[in-house]
């Protein structure tokens, strides 16, 4: 009987232990937010606030306490908020997104329809951090990217421009500039939809390119890294993907460093992922050139 007491006790703990874990990890999971109920659009007169835990439900926080009006909202520490309105649960208009660092500054705007649907629709503004000048201004409709697109230099010196039709695919011209001006990359998609898109960072580092067969990916898609150091700055390919009529076939991950499969004790320095349907089917990993497990 007493080991029996005993080994009941000890089972009593270990199961006690482990709702604790699990607690401590569920709550990990949540973010408190605080938010705030306005009488109108100029954020002058609060009329209610509830702290909240996220936990999924997008149209009421608690019961008393239905999104429709104007709100601002805080995150845990108070570094961010955005204000907007809320119509039966779902962002429509213009909304506001404020950064603190180390003053308040306006991160981004965003517009959005009326369909209750939360859908993109307008202008979408991307601006420096802590200045007024627009990094990126997007136009959306129905969520979707239609007609000039701009990215910027900090300077306010164009950067990238591109134009999409109505399906958001590429079409007309594709121009990316150094900042002085000068041509960096230009393609012609034409009214097909036919070329490559090359996409550079604010210091002109080639991130990622594709090529476009009468508006739908075709062939292989590129992703780079760029290692930047003292003297020279180094772009190295991470990752190349094939597509066939707009299907994703499969993916190519070269890693830089070699890394270890720990089941194997492996080193590995490449993998390829198959896809049917973009579910993918098998993964092969590779180490100088040799299959080193396959995966289904």
């Amino acid at each position: 009987m007493k080991i029996n007491f005993v080994f009941t006790c000890f089972l009593y703990l270990l199961l006690c232990i482990a709702c604790n874990t699990q607690h401590k990890e569920q709550a990990a999971e949540h973010t408190t937010y605080k938010i705030i109920l306005y009488s109108d659009s100029t954020y002058m007169y609060p009329i209610d606030s509830l702290a909240y835990t996220n936990n999924g439900d997008t149209t009421y926080f608690h019961k008393k306490f239905r999104l429709d009006g104007y709100f601002r909202v805080y995150n845990e520490d108070k570094s961010y908020f955005e204000e907007g309105r809320y119509t039966n649960g779902y962002k429509t208009g213009k909304w506001l997104f404020y950064k603190k660092y180390p003053a308040w500054y306006l991160d981004e705007e965003r517009n959005y329809d009326n369909s209750g649907h939360e859908r993109l629709n307008g202008k979408f503004i991307e601006y420096a951090q802590g200045d007024t000048i627009p990094v990126l201004i997007h136009n959306y409709c129905n969520n979707v990217l239609v007609g000039c697109q701009y990215k910027f230099y900090s300077s306010g010196a164009l950067h990238i421009y591109s134009e999409n039709d109505s399906t958001g695919a590429y079409i007309n011209n594709y121009l990316v500039l150094y900042e002085n001006g000068d041509t960096l990359y230009y393609e012609n998609f034409g009214s097909s939809g036919t070329g490559t898109a090359k996409y550079y960072s604010q210091y002109n580092s080639l991130e990622w390119e594709q090529s476009y067969v009468n508006k739908k990916q075709e062939g292989w898609g590129y992703e780079y890294m760029t290692a930047y150091n003292n003297e020279t700055d180094t772009t190295v390919l991470v990752e190349r993907s094939l597509f066939k009529n707009d299907t994703l076939i499969s993916t190519t991950n070269i890693n830089t460093i070699a890394w270890k499969i720990k089941d194997l004790g492996r080193e590995v320095d490449s993998s390829v992922i198959y896809y049917l349907n973009y579910e993918p089917i098998k993964v092969i990993y590779y180490h100088k050139g040799k299959v080193v497990k396959v995966e289904k």
